[in-house]
């Protein structure tokens, strides 16, 4: 199911790829690259009720989502962590948590909103996936996100400059 390989990958995201300051330009990649799948998914649900002609090409695009993310997960990482044993409290605390969750950009704060109600609707409706949907919610949610790559955008910039 595509909800659950999208969940994975957030859940064994490769954050070392998103703070590297020596990648390509197209292997700039960051968290929200990684929940845009989940978010997308959820938002897909609401609007092929109405036009269920636009199936083939919602999935699509979750599949290419996670065939973009899938060359930045680590597979053996640790994720044990994450999971969590009460998933209802989980929502109700991490609801709580998006009042006064510390972050210095507004951005954040949407970012951080809708993939949590996102998870949250795509949970209920796959009950299955409550235990992967909640540990990769957690793992975002608690998540450092960094802000601008000044260093790594820099040194993009010079070496698209020379070689044109």
């Amino acid at each position: 199911m595509l909800v659950e390989a999208a969940a994975w990958n957030l859940l064994h995201v490769n954050e070392h790829v998103f703070t590297r300051a020596d990648g390509k330009l197209a292997d700039n990649v960051g968290w929200l690259d990684f929940k845009h799948a989940l978010t997308f998914a959820e938002a897909e649900r609401t609007i092929v009720r109405r036009r269920t002609s636009l199936w083939p090409a919602a999935l699509l695009q979750i599949a290419c989502f996670i065939g973009r993310n899938a060359g930045y997960v680590a597979p053996e990482f640790d994720t044990s962590g994450y999971f969590v044993a009460d998933p209802e409290r989980f929502v109700e605390d991490s609801i709580r948590g998006l009042f006064d969750h510390g972050r210095d950009r507004f951005i954040v704060s949407v970012h951080l909103t809708k993939t949590l109600l996102a998870g949250v609707n795509l949970m209920h409706m796959h009950l299955a996936l409550m235990p992967t949907l909640t540990a990769a919610l957690n793992r975002f949610l608690r998540a450092h996100i960094k802000g601008r790559h000044v260093l790594r955008t820099a040194r993009q910039m010079r070496e698209l400059v020379e070689r044109e």
